[in-house]
């Protein structure tokens, strides 16, 4: 199963890659954009971009509170420490 899903994920990077480049890569070097963000403003206005930023700041941070969390589990399952103890040495 999980030879599988690295081979189909190299195969999706070895596609996206060109289409990236050839198609994506020259509209933003054209209008002289240095991020997504500030093509969405262009494009869209400035509520898109808010809103965008927004749900990536957020993403992060539930993100960072599972990779966070995640350790600690296990960590807490092999030594025997209280998990609250080991969440607090994490940070």
């Amino acid at each position: 199963m999980f030879g599988t899903q690295f081979i189909v994920i190299n195969i999706s990077y070895i596609i996206s890659t060109p289409i990236v480049c050839y198609f994506y890569l020259p509209v933003f070097f054209r209008l002289q954009n240095t991020s997504v963000y500030e093509y969405l403003e262009r494009r869209f206005g400035l509520l898109t971009r808010t809103t965008a930023s927004l749900a990536f700041s957020l993403q992060m941070t539930l993100y960072m509170g599972i990779v966070l969390y995640a350790p600690a589990l296990a960590l807490s399952a092999v030594t025997g420490w209280c998990r609250t103890y080991v969440e607090l040495n994490e940070v």
